[in-house]
């Protein structure tokens, strides 16, 4: 899950969740599914941004590898929060 900086250009956004992607397969991560949650208000203020812009990601990675994206998500500009999940085999396929 990430919660990221709501921007005025699409372009922009798609761009930062690519980079995001490209993280995930770089590390040698599979993409299962990809869903946008839309703009939500924050509950408090977080980097002087009162919203932001939710998303989803279901991935397949290397227990070895979660550290790895989680220092580069900290130093990521642009990611305002973010949540890595354990989530069981057979929770996969349920919504």
């Amino acid at each position: 899950m990430f919660v990221t900086k709501v921007v005025f250009l699409k372009e922009d956004e798609e761009q930062l969740l690519g980079q995001i992607e490209e993280n995930i397969t770089k590390q040698g991560g599979k993409i299962l599914e990809k869903q946008s949650l839309g703009k939500r208000k924050l509950s408090y203020t977080i980097q002087k941004q009162t919203e932001g812009g939710y998303t989803r990601f279901l991935f397949e990675i290397e227990p070895s590898s979660v550290r790895i994206l989680e220092r580069i998500y900290r130093l990521q500009d642009g990611i305002l929060r973010f949540g890595i999940f354990l989530c069981e085999q057979k929770q996969r396929g349920k919504k």
